[in-house]
């Protein structure tokens, strides 16, 4: 965000952070540095795409042979896809409050996240996964904010019939910002 903030319009302290103008910077941006999304998880796939009002993300993974695509930690029998949407409005500094202002604070925040079933981390899954974020909004966001969209990978151990989700190689990034 410092980055974001690096090239906002304004005097140096006080620069507008300017989310779409930006989204370059943050687009491929890894919530997990040690590991990146590529690393464990590369079947072929574009990135979530948003609905007119950008109010719906969806992320569309054609069908892959998981024993080919992905590279689990140890131990892991499952893995389950994610998309994450999270609106961000663009911030103002103001000067009387000394400090920085959603331009869009109704907007700002709201967010939404899915799972897809788990899936063997073996074998071939069957189908296309299609992943939904309905952020409930009725009419088209204003271009002062932007819709950011996450998609990741979550491993779980099963143990008898549970489900446990192992933490060291779950990755996430955000994969595109509208």
């Amino acid at each position: 965000m410092k980055r974001v903030n690096s090239l906002g319009s304004g005097l140096r302290g006080r620069r507008e952070f300017e989310i779409l103008d930006n989204s370059e910077v943050l687009e491929g941006f890894e919530f997990n540095s040690k590991v990146p999304l590529s690393t464990v998880f590369y079947p072929e796939y574009t990135a979530p795409t948003l609905d007119a009002n950008r109010s719906i993300a969806t992320w569309v993974v054609p069908d892959f042979n998981a024993s080919n695509f992905l590279r689990p930690p140890e131990g892991a029998t499952h893995f389950k896809l994610i998309l994450v949407s999270t609106v961000l409005s663009n911030y103002t500094y103001s000067a009387g409050l000394k400090k920085y202002e959603p331009v869009a604070p109704t907007e700002n925040k709201v967010n939404g996240i899915t799972y897809s079933n788990a899936f063997p981390v073996v074998g071939e899954l069957g189908a296309v996964t299609t992943l939904t974020v309905d952020l409930g909004f009725s009419s088209p966001l204003p271009n002062t904010v932007g819709v950011i969209m996450a998609t990741g990978i979550i491993f779980y151990q099963q143990i008898n019939t549970e489900l446990y989700e192992l933490s060291s190689t779950n990755a996430m990034r955000i994969s595109a910002v509208g």
